[in-house]
């Protein structure tokens, strides 16, 4: 697939440990796909992209390449990853073969949890020229860290802070890295 929109996230937002997903944006779709990864540095981060923009899964239909926005805690997400072990231990035969089944899923629900965050930043989500005007008036005296437009308007990502009601505001959110029309 050579034909993509890219944000150009900076490396800032690429270190450490992330997830990155590729999924699938069609809303008249019977099943949605979606690939789920894991980067451990900016060089595996930008690896991750590349193959996930050519992957052959994805040949047909508008796909979006997304990764959290707060770096991951890998300890917090192995004691995640225990707890819900032990407690689907106790449940019946077949939540236990379906968990078991599916640990790779499993696994990325655990580093993908708000628990497992190392940082704390806030996405603010602007659908519309105004709401993106009124909530850059609003975080005036605030620390924006990163501005960018994505397919229907704009994301601006900031420090944590007492939160401003002008825009959808995502406090455990996924940055756009790729939209592939």
């Amino acid at each position: 697939m050579s034909n993509y929109i890219d944000t150009n996230i900076p490396d800032s937002f690429k270190d450490n440990i992330r997830t990155i997903l590729i999924l699938n944006r069609e809303k008249n779709i019977q099943e949605r796909k979606c690939i789920r990864k894991i980067s451990t540095g900016i060089n595996q981060y930008n690896k991750i992209v590349c193959e996930l923009t050519d992957t052959n899964e994805f040949k047909s239909g508008e796909y979006r390449i997304y990764s959290s926005v707060n770096t991951i805690n890998l300890q917090k997400s192995v004691k995640e990853f225990k707890r819900r072990q032990l407690d689907i231990d106790y449940e019946q035969y077949e939540q236990r073969l379906d968990w078991y089944t599916h640990l790779d899923y499993m696994f990325f629900s655990c580093v993908s949890a708000p628990s497992s965050r190392e940082s704390k930043y806030f996405l603010y989500d602007c659908d519309t020229d105004e709401e993106y005007k009124n909530t850059i008036e609003a975080l005036k005296d605030e620390v924006i860290l990163l501005d960018y437009a994505t397919k229907n308007g704009r994301h601006i990502v900031t420090e944590p802070h007492n939160p401003h009601k002008t825009a959808t505001l995502i406090k455990d959110a996924l940055l756009l890295v790729r939209y592939i029309p």
